[in-house]
């Protein structure tokens, strides 16, 4: 069996805000960062096709973030707690600290939607943990 050519550490960057210009990186915090672009598929079958065709409708993209709790200031609960019920600015690159590049890509969501956030996640004896879903949005995936 052939092995990859190219294997990457996950260590994501994640920077998340309202905008662009405000969007704050918590990717200190961050343990999963899970980015989705999403076509809904449209039946395209006619009365004639002996099989079922599709095509693309409308997209659905989400990111789904989970981070290591913190409640300091500027942090994870500062930071996403004023973006519930909002629309909101979320980028993705896959290893933090380097230059965006055909092998580092940078995704982002624009206006995607965060509905409800987890305020406290405890466990005893475990870190705390808060995951967030920023659904739909206009998708966009860079290389420069």
């Amino acid at each position: 069996m052939a092995m990859p050519q190219t294997v990457y550490y996950s260590a994501p960057e994640v920077k998340i805000g309202p905008v662009l210009a405000t969007a704050v990186d918590l990717s200190e915090f961050c343990k999963s960062a899970v980015v989705v672009r999403q076509a809904d598929a449209l039946e395209s079958s006619s009365m004639a096709s002996r099989d079922r065709f599709y095509q693309a409708g409308m997209n659905t993209n989400s990111v789904t973030l989970t981070f290591n709790q913190s409640y300091d200031s500027a942090e994870v609960y500062a930071t996403l707690s004023g973006l519930v019920g909002t629309q909101c600015y979320v980028e993705c690159t896959p290893v933090d600290g380097t230059v965006v590049s055909a092998t580092n890509p940078k995704f982002s969501l624009t206006n995607g939607y965060v509905e409800s956030l987890e305020v406290l996640a405890a466990n005893l004896g475990e870190l705390g943990e808060v995951q967030i879903v920023v659904s739909g949005g206009t998708y966009a995936a860079a290389t420069t």
